[in-house]
């Protein structure tokens, strides 16, 4: 009897300790963030990016600290952390935290470099703002920020942790494809002397003085080619810029919410016969050229058919073929600039035509 008793306890405990290890490993499967982790090379190479301080993050530190003076003004927490999402601010935040953890000296100077100077730009901009609205009173949304509490440090320490970890997960996924195998590089805009601007809107002097970048047209495209202009005289004025899809010739949704008239389409057929632009070929970033492989994705996807393939050499028959564009045809669509193979530059980009006409 004693020793049934003694089996059964036996049993009973290595059943336990089976389900304690089961439950480890399921536990260690969750919470690990080794399979998300993104490589370090990429992640100093983002942050080092993010550090950057001009154009664009300029311009949106300038509107977030409005906004944020705005919300001192009407004394309303939702506005002013609104602005605190949109503020370029983290950049070099995060490039001074990474610098000092892995003693990148360069990296710490051009981090605090840029992180002054956004001091100063958000100083002489709210400085502008309340000399013309100055405050009447000490709101709380103020005198809150004036003496920050045990919290407040806790709220900024666990959303920074967070901020890492959604950070390096996210690099991760962007970067890596065939099972982390491979990486691709991002690709970069090229310089384009004309900007590229939507079917519909006739010409950049018709576009630019129509459009009030009300940022419709760049919510709606599912092709995620609009995005705003961070140049001074036409900011945020959507342009067309080809690094994660193309124009397809099926899609008007543009004009369809364009408020302004600035994008104006007729049909479907009207849209496939407008020339925004045409494409250029770029010899020494092909990778025909570079890798000496056979490509001809350019001509396999030009909707138009404005792109054949031809022989390097002529007189050799065995010579590479090469894309030849027939700018004539060319509706300047971008298929050919985002399916390109080559990086970081494309080796066929669209030049935008300053007025648009019908093939």
């Amino acid at each position: 009897m004693e020793e049934n008793r003694t089996d059964d306890t036996q049993k009973v405990k290595r059943s336990f300790s089976a389900w304690l290890g089961e439950l480890r490993e399921f536990m260690k499967g969750r919470f690990s963030l080794d399979e998300d982790k993104a490589q370090r090379d990429e992640v100093v190479a983002s942050v080092s990016k993010g550090v950057e301080f001009r154009g664009v993050n300029l311009w949106v530190l300038i509107f977030a600290t409005m906004i944020a003076s705005l919300g001192l003004n009407v004394n309303s927490a939702a506005v002013i952390i609104g602005a605190m999402l949109i503020s370029p601010i983290m950049g070099p935040i995060m490039g001074v935290g990474l610098a000092l953890g892995i003693n990148d000296f360069e990296l710490l100077k051009k981090s605090l470099r840029n992180l002054a100077l956004m001091f100063i730009v958000a100083i002489i901009t709210s400085t502008v703002y309340f000399f013309i609205s100055p405050l009447s009173s000490n709101s709380s949304e103020l005198l809150a920020r004036t003496v920050p509490t045990t919290y407040d440090v806790l709220i900024a320490l666990f959303g920074g942790l967070a901020g890492i970890v959604a950070y390096s997960a996210l690099r991760a996924q962007e970067k890596k494809v065939d099972g982390g195998l491979a990486v691709i590089v991002d690709k970069k805009i090229p310089n384009r002397a004309t900007p590229v601007v939507p079917p519909g809107a006739q010409s950049l002097r018709h576009f630019n003085a129509h459009c009030t970048g009300c940022q419709l047209c760049v919510s709606v495209c599912p092709n995620q080619v609009l995005r705003p202009s961070g140049k001074l005289m036409t900011l945020m004025q959507p342009e067309m810029s080809f690094e994660r899809g193309y124009c397809r010739p099926e899609c008007t949704k543009c004009a369809e919410v364009c408020p302004t008239g600035a994008i104006r389409l007729t049909d479907l057929a009207g849209k496939s016969s407008i020339q925004i632009g045409h494409a250029v070929w770029i010899a020494e970033n092909c990778v025909v050229n570079t890798d000496g492989v056979s490509c001809n994705n350019c001509a396999r996807h030009c909707p138009a058919g404005a792109i054949k393939m031809v022989r390097r050499d002529p007189d050799d028959p065995k010579s590479p073929r090469i894309p030849a564009v027939n700018e004539e045809r060319c509706i300047g669509c971008g298929a050919c600039e985002n399916l390109c193979p080559a990086r970081p530059f494309s080796a066929i980009y669209v030049e935008g035509h300053s007025r648009h006409r019908t093939v």
